[in-house]
């Protein structure tokens, strides 16, 4: 293990070696020692019992991604909140994972920390996402359609030619020597130049309840670590 940032993806690992390590002092090693595993391996036991409530909440909550892919109003709000709630501990996992980058060798101590911060903010990523009636697949699912969304571009094939046109005609509509005749004639002139470089072509649902959106999705993100932990229990609800 180069770096601790592989403690969250290889916690199995670390649980099976914990086992084999545990039956080994059991016969070798005084009670300190026995102790000091007994304590490690507790705190990877209660991730299992995180791992069980993942497991119930893709059951409970089963999800299926709608026909059209928009992203329902209520659901982001819920997803936010999820993220909000869930943010403090798995910032506090990912601030541990950083100060501990680069390590090629960490003490058993440092194993149970991390385990216990990873325990912790798996523990409320579970709580937050049964407050909101929402499974991990279904998070996962909003997550990655608004961070598609936030990257369409509106349909804009309009020249440069056709943008100074319109400028020109602009300046045109503004002078008050014309009829209104021919001001109406100028403005459908306009759209009609609009409409066929397709400027006028509207966002999709997904991309303007984005916008709409945008600064509480930016506050909330949960980051890499945070992303990690939600893709390993989305797949939990695909694997069984």
């Amino acid at each position: 293990m180069k770096t601790w940032a592989k403690v969250g993806i290889g916690c199995l690992v670390v649980l099976v070696l914990a086992c084999i390590i545990s039956a080994a002092v059991f016969f070798f090693a005084g009670g300190w020692v026995k102790n000091k595993i007994k304590s490690a391996t507790g705190d990877i036991a209660e991730m299992g019992k995180s791992a069980a409530v993942i497991n119930k909440l893709n059951a409970d909550y089963p999800f299926t991604p709608p026909a059209d892919g928009e992203v329902n109003e209520s659901r982001l709000q819920a997803y936010i909140s999820v993220c909000n709630e869930a943010k403090p501990a798995v910032d506090a996992y990912g601030a541990w994972i950083k100060s501990h980058q680069g390590q090629e060798h960490g003490k058993l101590s440092d194993v149970k920390e991390a385990v216990t911060h990873m325990g912790a903010a798996a523990r409320a990523i579970g709580d937050a996402l049964k407050s909101q009636r929402m499974s991990p697949k279904e998070f996962s699912w909003i997550g990655r359609t608004m961070d598609e969304a936030s990257r369409e571009q509106p349909a804009d094939t309009m020249t440069e030619g056709q943008r100074q046109l319109i400028k020109v005609l602009e300046a045109q509509i503004n002078d008050p020597s014309i009829s209104e005749a021919a001001r109406n004639n100028l403005k459908q002139q306009i759209a009609q130049l609009k409409a066929g470089a397709g400027e006028s072509t509207p966002p999709s649902h997904n991309a303007e309840l984005y916008k709409r959106y945008e600064d509480q999705l930016k506050a909330c993100r949960l980051g890499p670590y945070g992303e990690i932990l939600m893709g390993s229990m989305a797949a939990q609800g695909t694997a069984h």
